[in-house]
């Protein structure tokens, strides 16, 4: 057996002896051969426990969501979930009007509607690994309120047009 294998640290003490000075800091005499296959190997060991951390800590949220489109009555605004750490395994929106939830408006796009107008749009984004669920609110988009919505009401005589 080579001696330098004797010297090494155990590995998680290595590695981070590793990242922060660097192999000969760490009292750790190789070949240059060794030495690569050495980083190669704790290279890998740290991606595995990146890997094991991610999967341990429920997502968190970098980078708000955001709504793009156009906030008028029958277009379509769709939601960008951001930024996460924690590897999301999958997303779920709610759309909010005003700040409270809209029945049925759980897709990545919406349709604005006519209860819309006048009122500040925005989407609850949920991130969700195996440790748990996080979720963070967008920005809001306010919808112009409609100032006269012409109507043909022909039930009064004297009026055939109302404003």
């Amino acid at each position: 057996m080579p001696k330098y294998l004797g010297r090494l640290l155990p590995a998680r003490a290595a590695l981070a002896c590793l990242l922060m000075t660097g192999m000969a800091t760490c009292g750790i005499a190789a070949p240059a051969q060794a030495q690569d296959t050495i980083a190669r190997g704790l290279a890998l060991q740290a991606m595995q426990m990146a890997k094991a951390l991610a999967a341990a800590i429920p997502p968190v949220s970098l980078a708000l969501p955001s709504i793009s489109g156009t906030p008028a009555v029958g277009q379509t605004l769709s939601a960008a979930v951001g930024s996460w750490t924690g590897a999301p395994s999958g997303y779920a929106y709610q759309w909010r009007r005003a700040g409270s939830a809209i029945a049925g408006a759980s897709a990545s796009s919406y349709v604005v509607v006519s209860a819309d107008a006048g009122s500040a749009l925005g989407v609850q984004i949920s991130a969700t690994n195996g440790a748990g669920t996080t979720s963070a609110l967008s920005g809001t988009l306010s919808v112009p309120g409609s100032a006269y919505a012409p109507s043909l009401d022909h039930s009064d005589a004297r009026n055939s047009f109302y404003l």
